[in-house]
């Protein structure tokens, strides 16, 4: 099919963003993003439901470059948009591999209900107009895929903010993109409990300034995980964290007086990714072809960063200000890590930041080491 218009490759997909003075919503910088969700999506035959589908992109990738995927329902508001779904579907020979609705995207979901074994929510900012309907909607045993852009909010910079759309607290540190995520979790999981059914997480991150979960929504009144909700409690006295469960938040005074702390939550304080599925996606990715081998090795990358990262506590430390605060040179990221593992902890690299570490030494533990280094 022959198209004027402005065109783009991305993986294995020929993406239309104009033609005939229609355009639809593409964004460059979520690339990676999107990478990393086809690696995620091609673990099973899924019929997927593209909720606020812009050009289309990620659900044709998730055709062309996954054999899991058997069929997309493309939705968008926009009547442009549409048409430009219908045009990228027949550019790259999807035809009968899409189907394309034109609805706002709570009525879409709610339309088509039980259709999907995968919903995908990508908005353009909050997501948590959408949370409900997607883990409402999606099929027993499915996937709710949630992106969100407002990261300003969740990092703490809006505090109203972020409290009127997620009922949480947030604090702007140099974990805050973590604090973030987190929350971003626990909404989908408060969703899952409103709806009689529960959330378990399938991994998580955040690439550029896009937040990302997946979820496997499950039918039925598990208990609410309590031991994964909780509060981080941030000392600014001496950059300590304490990580603290929900149901104990209350039990016993935590601390010092006089010290001036910042609270965060309630958050997820679980596991940000099932180490099986990341091993798989690796796998998937190693024997893929659709990306460039730039594009290649960068997703592998951060695929094993997540799984290496998978268990540690839920925020992370910074090696520059930790070293100014010690006063001696930053040392490599290995040679931290290295050295706390020596000491009996438990160290790793993070995706959140490239000089930044997950471990669970104390503070004044890692300060240490860094001095005497």
């Amino acid at each position: 099919m022959a198209l004027a218009g402005e065109v783009v490759t991305e993986g294995a997909a020929r993406i239309y963003t104009r033609i005939d003075g229609k355009s639809a919503f593409y964004n460059p910088l979520a690339r990676l993003s999107r990478s990393i969700a086809v690696a995620i999506v091609a673990v099973g035959r899924l019929v997927v439901a593209d909720a606020l589908a812009g050009t289309g992109v990620r659900g044709i990738r998730y055709l062309l470059e996954t054999n899991a995927v058997d069929h997309v329902l493309f939705n968008d508001k926009s009547s442009a948009a549409c048409e430009v779904i219908k045009a990228n579907l027949e550019a790259n020979n999807l035809a009968d591999k899409g189907e394309v609705v034109n609805l706002e995207a709570n009525h879409f979901m709610h339309a088509y209900r039980f259709r999907f074994n995968v919903v995908d929510i990508d908005p353009f900012g909050s997501p948590a107009p959408f949370v409900d309907s997607a883990v409402a909607t999606v099929r027993r045993g499915g996937v709710v895929a949630v992106t969100a852009t407002d990261l300003a909010p969740l990092c703490g910079l809006h505090p109203q903010s972020v409290m009127r759309k997620y009922s949480s607290m947030s604090i702007y540190t140099d974990y805050c993109k973590e604090v973030g995520l987190r929350i971003l979790i626990k909404e989908v999981v408060s969703a899952a409990g409103r709806h009689m059914r529960y959330a378990t997480i399938l991994t998580a991150h955040v690439t550029e300034q896009y937040a990302r979960v997946y979820m496997l929504v499950e039918e039925g009144k598990r208990p609410y995980p309590h031991g994964s909700i909780g509060f981080l409690v941030h000392s600014f006295g001496d950059n300590s964290v304490t990580c603290v469960p929900a149901r104990e938040f209350y039990e016993e005074p935590r601390l010092e007086a006089g010290d001036r702390v910042a609270l965060a939550g309630p958050l997820w304080i679980g596991p940000l990714h099932d180490k099986k599925l990341i091993e798989d996606a690796i796998s998937i990715v190693e024997r893929g072809e659709a990306l460039s081998e730039g594009e290649r090795r960068r997703v592998l990358r951060i695929l094993r960063i997540f799984r290496d990262e998978a268990e540690m506590p839920p925020y992370h430390y910074n090696i520059h200000r930790a070293c100014k605060e010690a006063g001696v040179p930053v040392p490599k990221v290995e040679e931290v890590i290295e050295g706390l593992r020596q000491m009996g902890y438990a160290a790793s690299r993070t995706h959140f930041c490239g000089y930044c570490i997950k471990t669970n030494a104390p503070y004044r533990d890692l300060l240490y080491l860094l001095r005497g280094m």
